[in-house]
């Protein structure tokens, strides 16, 4: 649905809660890792921190989602390596 894309496609990087999380933050608290990539892949900066300073990796770790930190350490050496 159209909603779904513009919901994608701005407020993505928004945050909301009294943490301040945005769609990556919740997704990897939640162990969600296709969302996870459609997060990155929209953009959002994996480096982003909450009011706790705790990044989308920290909240995968706590909840043992292995799978998604995974996946977040390498899309981040994705992004720095030249290519």
């Amino acid at each position: 649905p159209k909603a779904a894309i513009d919901w994608w496609e701005k407020p993505l990087v928004a945050t909301f809660g009294y943490q301040q999380w945005n769609a990556l933050h919740a997704a990897a608290w939640q162990g969600l890792s296709g969302v996870v990539r459609v997060a990155l892949a929209a953009g959002i900066d994996p480096d982003g921190k909450d009011l706790q300073d705790r990044t989308s990796l920290h909240l995968a770790m706590m909840n043992g989602y292995e799978g998604v930190a995974i996946l977040l350490l390498e899309f981040k050496k994705g992004v720095g390596e030249d290519k």
